[in-house]
């Protein structure tokens, strides 16, 4: 096992080595990688105005069905003490939730959205920190006087770190290799040294 691990870390080596004198000789603009992350953060801003906008908008409906629920549960009282019928009666109860079910399943359905909405958010945010912080190891790569091997040790160390992150929060080995562009295998090795 610790000479499949010994050969496993010299080929991821030698492949940041050949993607390091192939970056070297391909020059890539730290402008353009800026621009990105500036567009990033643009987008992340127009995410987060849209979702407030839609929450502003769902806390207005939920406040005008509130508000509905409350003059229906009025005029249903009112109605009881009409009819001077006692609320245990089958029929008058049946009424009743069939004025208010309607409403409040809308309103479920309006939370359940809300929630999914939090959490595609959520999980947009956490992507976009991983890239901002990809782009500023990346600049700091093309800097004339850095340390090269200081910079890739560190990638490849956050990498491993973002690894074992996700697969503590219970994402799927074949998701983690994906998201950090690193082989599946790696991330199978890091769940067993872990």
């Amino acid at each position: 096992m610790g000479s499949a691990l010994l050969i496993i870390l010299i080929l991821i080596d030698l492949l940041l080595l050949g993607a390091v004198l192939f970056l070297g000789k391909k020059r890539i603009n730290p402008v353009e990688i800026i621009e990105e992350i500036s567009e990033e953060r643009r987008n992340m801003n127009e995410l987060r105005q849209n979702f407030k906008e839609e929450m502003s908008i769902e806390r207005s409906k939920i406040k005008e069905m509130h508000s509905k629920l409350t003059v229906l549960g009025t005029e249903i009282e009112q109605e009881i003490k009409q009819r001077d019928t006692d609320v245990s009666d089958g029929e008058v109860v049946e009424q009743i939730l069939a004025k208010v079910d309607p409403p409040l399943k809308k309103l479920q359905k309006k939370i359940v959205i809300s929630e999914k909405l939090l959490k595609k958010i959520e999980k947009e945010k956490n992507i976009l920190k991983l890239l901002l912080s990809r782009a500023e190891q990346l600049g700091k790569f093309f800097r004339k006087n850095a340390d090269y091997d200081k910079i890739l040790e560190e990638i490849e160390d956050r990498k491993y770190g973002d690894a074992r992150s996700l697969l503590a929060k219970g994402m799927v080995p074949k998701k983690v290799a994906e998201e950090l562009g690193i082989s599946e295998s790696e991330v199978n090795l890091l769940m067993t040294v872990g």
